[in-house]
């Protein structure tokens, strides 16, 4: 107990406060030892309103393998699209990744591990929720193949009964024994314009 009545707290230790610091300012600097798991929207690209509208900086895609190099290898990308599209963006740039939220892993060597879900749960949600996107203007569905993600980044209005609709479609799916999950996709000024289901192995 401290003179003053209010209980003592064990201090914090030098290390949390560094890291607490860098996470609201200026990170620390890299060293040899450090690793690097980068996402790619968001981080690497700005957001855009869809998917294939992001602008990718060709100082960036030259700087990927330049700094894996000196990280000797610690480094690997992180997103929620599919390895294939991150591929697209990166034309030339071949690293380590985890696609649709885990599913699909390009290990170091370039071995690819995917994990595919059961086909009659994604099969069903895929065409329950392709015909919601259909259903209002603004919508958009990106179908990764594991993965599903509804974008109602122009039709804000919608959230709410998207979210309850689409939570209602894979209720019914996981009832049936589907082994899916969902989560909020982040977005510009933190709205979570995206509602993503699929197999998830990682959250972004």
């Amino acid at each position: 107990m401290a003179d003053n009545g209010v209980p003592a707290t064990n201090p914090v230790p030098a290390t949390c406060k560094a890291w607490r610091a860098s996470a609201r300012g200026v990170p620390p600097p890299l060293t040899a030892a450090s690793a690097l798991f980068l996402d790619i929207d968001g981080t690497l690209l700005d957001l855009a309103a869809t998917p294939d509208a992001v602008l990718v900086d060709a100082d960036v895609v030259a700087l990927l393998p330049a700094l894996a190099a000196r990280l000797d290898g610690a480094m690997a990308l992180i997103t929620g699209r599919a390895i294939a599209d991150a591929d697209r963006l990166f034309r030339g740039v071949t690293l380590p990744i985890a696609g649709q939220h885990g599913c699909e892993r390009r290990a170091a060597d370039g071995t690819l591990h995917v994990h595919t879900p059961a086909p009659g749960g994604i099969e069903q949600l895929r065409a329950a929720i392709g015909q919601l996107a259909n259903q209002y203007e603004g919508l958009l569905l990106e179908d990764k193949g594991s993965t599903l993600a509804l974008h109602y980044r122009r039709a804000p209005r919608l959230a709410g009964h998207l979210h309850r609709a689409v939570r209602a479609h894979l209720a019914t799916a996981i009832a049936a024994g589907a082994s899916l999950q969902l989560q909020t996709g982040k977005g510009i000024g933190g709205s979570q314009p995206q509602i993503i289901v699929g197999m998830h192995f990682y959250r972004n």
